[in-house]
């Protein structure tokens, strides 16, 4: 899913993101679940990965959103019984089918289905490159059509049952069960922002900005900042810090922090995370 500045995002979603509470669906304490809620226009992707929201049938999956109306589910068997040792199914176009890459138990190459209207392609993909099928087409779209069923259930988990990409004006996605979400805007000088556990209380937060010709990679898991500065032609600098209020900082700590604030007030997460001393 690599990103791209060379493809027109005209309506793309924007990083405004806000902790919420969704109707419906409460937890056991009787609360409605953590969500997070991004609004329009420029928000290049965003990806949750998750090793509970479709444990119960055996997988641990990952989900992503880019593009303006490209979704992406990747699924990894956990469990024996799983007939889908590795998955992956690109959608276009509010959930059409564009392909998808499947690995049955027992087979050695996973077979690569490409989808077009009226028409259906499939081949092994092997070390050496596709090799042809001799399966029937019921059996390729009944593997199709499992990778989609796994779609289809995990938007129902994460509240995006009637998401319709196109023509959605924000999105709304439940954390309770994601391990971790990673936001990338399309446009200024984050190029990453990532929390893990979003919905524990004890989130850990990455972010990866440009200074300049400088990349900086900031972590954060209170109390203890780690700052990493990739400059080109040297060596990269990294500091940790154990930040508790009140404690001195240098110009490196300082700026850092700035940067993280930023991000935060940029994505409106400040609610998700701990406070920045």
């Amino acid at each position: 899913m690599a990103r791209s500045h060379s493809r027109t995002l005209a309506g793309c979603l924007l990083a405004v993101v806000m902790l919420t509470l969704r109707p419906g669906a409460p937890r056991a304490d009787g609360a409605a679940p953590p969500a997070v809620v991004l609004r329009p226009p420029d928000l290049w992707s965003f990806k949750v990965e998750s090793r509970r929201l479709l444990a119960d049938l055996g997988y641990h999956t990952e989900y992503a959103f880019e593009f303006y109306d490209e979704e992406e589910i990747r699924v990894r068997a956990t469990a024996e019984r799983a007939e889908i040792v590795e998955g992956t199914l690109r959608t276009i176009l509010d959930g059409e089918p564009a392909y998808a890459l499947i690995r049955l138990r027992g087979e050695e190459a996973p077979l690569w289905v490409v989808m077009n209207p009226g028409s259906r392609q499939a081949a092994w993909m092997t070390p050496d490159g596709l090799k042809g099928v001799d399966l029937p087409e019921a059996e390729v779209l009944r593997r199709v059509t499992l990778l989609t069923s796994f779609l289809r259930e995990l938007r129902e988990r994460l509240g995006l049952r009637n998401f319709r990409p196109s023509v959605a004006s924000q999105v709304r996605v439940r954390i309770a069960q994601v391990d971790v979400l990673t936001l990338v805007p399309g446009t200024g000088s984050i190029v990453r922002y990532e929390i893990r556990l979003p919905a524990s209380g004890d989130a850990a937060e990455t972010l990866v900005n440009q200074v300049q010709d400088q990349t900086w990679t900031i972590t954060w898991t209170a109390p203890t900042l780690t700052v990493r500065i990739a400059i080109p032609r040297r060596a990269p600098l990294t500091r940790t810090y154990q930040l508790r209020p009140g404690d001195g900082r240098d110009g490196t700590a300082t700026a850092a922090l700035t940067l993280l604030r930023g991000a935060r007030e940029w994505f409106g997460t400040g609610t998700m995370v701990s406070p920045l001393p």
